[in-house]
């Protein structure tokens, strides 16, 4: 076993997620510096990027996983995502608690991915990076009440200059022993039906978690649909599919629950975000003219019009100037000549 292996049973381990271009992996190596490791999970061509952060209470191996908008798993590095996240990646411990970066000029986004990982019953960090751009953006956020609503520990970041990165190593040591966040039920009647069935996949001798059958029953031909069929039976296999149906209701229960999470996101940014109108600059003006469905067409018109006249008028005195030029350039060559 490699020493990168061994290390990650030293000590209790951070998996670091978020969205593409959010700073993730800049997060990443501000707090671990030098003490990285890169290799491959077990069976796929993934890199898998370690490191040991070092703080008062202890030392903590942060694992980076792949950027990912959500957790329904579809390409490999979502699947990595996700296996590392439950505990099914071998020789790596389940991780004790998870820091999710976020961009805090495009919260609406990135909470999708947050609500979706306080399902998973890990203390969450939340490092809102990018906090300078936002403030440039006039855009207010509090985050004591981001904190409250959430029930995650909350740290605005600027990872590029390294702002607030004691606060984050503190917060990230606190984790490890912290309790998760509590769930907020989105979507009741699912929730009923994946209780009642999880029930029946444990009796069955199923290993799967409740978070595990939920995500096979919403996610219609993902991963976790494939792992429900491979370790129950054709009966409650059946069951899912007919439960699918019920609830979906004539719309993909995929779309129910991404309606669901923006909706809840939608009434939690109206209490914790606050964002200056947008300033009217000259290019959004020159926009709104030239795309004006009567003032651009005239524009248009005239613009054509210019150039038509540009063509066949104006153009005449610089083409008599040049054909002049040319003719007594011609004239003088044929009496120095020989």
């Amino acid at each position: 076993m490699s020493a990168a292996v061994d290390s990650l049973h030293d000590h209790p381990v951070v998996a670091v997620i978020g969205n593409p271009n959010t700073g993730k992996s800049t997060v990443f190596n501000a707090l671990t510096g030098l003490r990285q490791k890169t290799a491959n999970y077990p069976g796929v061509t993934v890199e898998r990027h370690t490191g040991t952060l070092r703080t008062d209470a202890g030392s903590l191996n942060l694992v980076d996983l792949p950027g990912t908008y959500s957790l329904s798993a579809q390409s490999p590095d979502e699947m990595v995502a996700v296996d590392v996240l439950l505990g099914h990646v071998e020789d790596m411990q389940r991780p004790r608690a998870i820091l999710a970066v976020v961009d805090a000029t495009n919260l609406r986004r990135n909470l999708f991915l947050v609500t979706q990982l306080a399902e998973l019953g890990l203390p969450i960090v939340l490092a809102v990076n990018m906090a300078d751009i936002a403030a440039s953006r006039e855009i207010e956020i509090d985050y004591a009440q981001l904190e409250a609503e959430l029930g995650v520990c909350v740290v605005p970041t600027v990872a590029t200059t390294g702002e607030n990165l004691g606060e984050r190593k503190k917060a990230l040591a606190r984790a490890v022993t912290a309790d998760a966040p509590r769930r907020h039920d989105l979507l009741p009647a699912v929730s009923d039906a994946v209780r009642s069935l999880w029930h029946k996949a444990r009796k069955a001798g199923s290993h799967l978690t409740e978070y595990e059958v939920e995500r096979a029953l919403i996610d219609a031909q993902g991963a976790a649909e494939r792992r429900f069929e491979f370790s129950t039976n054709p009966e409650l296999t059946a069951e899912l599919q007919d439960l699918r149906m019920r609830l979906a209701a004539g719309s993909p229960l995929a779309a129910m629950e991404a309606k669901a999470r923006y909706d809840f996101i939608g009434r939690l940014l109206a209490r914790v975000e606050r964002r200056a109108p947008p300033r009217r600059s000259f290019a959004d003006t020159l926009d709104a003219v030239t795309n004006h469905p009567v003032w651009g067409s005239l524009l248009f018109l005239l613009v054509m019009a210019s150039v038509f006249q540009a063509v066949f008028s104006w153009a005449a005195p610089m083409m008599d100037l040049i054909d002049g030029i040319a003719a007594r350039l011609i004239a003088s060559v044929q009496a120095n000549l020989p």
